[in-house]
C-alpha cells in the first residue's frame, strides 16, 4: 500500500513538476513509513516552493525530531506555529524538540496549553511528564504518567518512564511492577539491546 502511494505521488509529481503539493504528500508518505531522511527532502523542497505552508514545516519538525536534530525541530515548529497559533501538532513537535534540547521549563508550557485543549491527549500527558521528571518534579511526573497510561493502558514508554521516576523515588516495588507491566505489554522489550 504504502509502495503504490509513493508510486502515485511520483505519477502526480511527473505531471505537476515542482508541486509542493505533491512533494508534500510524498514527504508525509515516507515520514509515516518511517524515512526519516527521505521525508526532509521532500517536506524541505515543499516548503521552499510554498514558504506559508505551516503544515509542511510541523511535518518536517516532526521528521527532524526523530532523526534526533532537535533544534532543526524546533525551528520548524517555531515556524508552523508563527503560521498559525492554532496548530497543536506544531507544539507537540515544538514541546518534543524542547526536551531534546532540555529545556524542560518551557516544553511543559507547550505540553500544558495541549492539554488545556484536549484533556485525553496521551502524548501530551506523557511528554509534560518527561518535562516534569526533567524539572526533577518526579511525584508530579508520576502522576502525568499514570493519565498517560490510564488514557493508552497499550503505552509501553509511559510505563518505562513511570518505573524510572519510581525508582529515582526510592519506591522500587512500584518501578518493579510497571517494568514487569511493560514487558507483559511487548515481550520485544531489550531484545536489540
Amino acid at each position: 500500500m504504502y509502495a503504490a502511494a509513493v508510486d502515485d505521488s511520483i505519477r502526480a509529481m511527473r505531471l505537476s513538476p515542482g508541486s509542493a503539493d505533491a512533494l508534500f504528500a510524498r514527504g508525509v508518505l515516507h515520514l509515516n513509513a518511517r524515512e526519516f531522511g527521505l521525508a526532509v527532502t521532500d517536506l524541505s523542497e515543499a516548503i521552499r516552493l510554498s514558504p506559508d505552508d505551516g503544515e509542511a514545516y510541523q511535518h518536517r519538525g516532526e521528521a527532524l525530531l526523530r532523526l534526533g536534530r532537535y533544534a532543526e525541530a524546533l525551528a520548524d515548529a517555531n515556524a508552523a506555529i508563527e503560521l498559525d497559533s492554532g496548530d497543536l501538532p506544531a507544539y507537540r513537535v515544538r514541546g518534543n524538540a524542547l526536551l531534546g534540547l532540555d529545556r524542560f521549563d518551557e516544553a511543559a508550557e507547550d505540553f500544558d496549553l495541549l492539554l488545556s485543549q484536549e484533556s485525553k491527549d496521551t502524548l501530551a500527558w506523557y511528554g509534560r511528564g518527561r518535562a516534569r521528571a526533567g524539572q526533577g518534579a518526579l511525584r508530579r511526573a508520576v502522576a502525568d504518567f499514570t493519565r498517560a497510561v490510564r488514557h493508552d493502558p497499550a503505552f509501553v514508554e509511559a510505563y518505562l518512564a513511570r518505573a524510572s521516576a519510581y525508582e529515582q523515588l526510592g519506591q522500587l516495588e512500584a518501578a518493579q511492577a510497571d517494568r514487569v507491566e511493560a514487558h507483559r505489554r511487548d515481550p520485544t522489550l531489550g531484545e536489540d539491546q
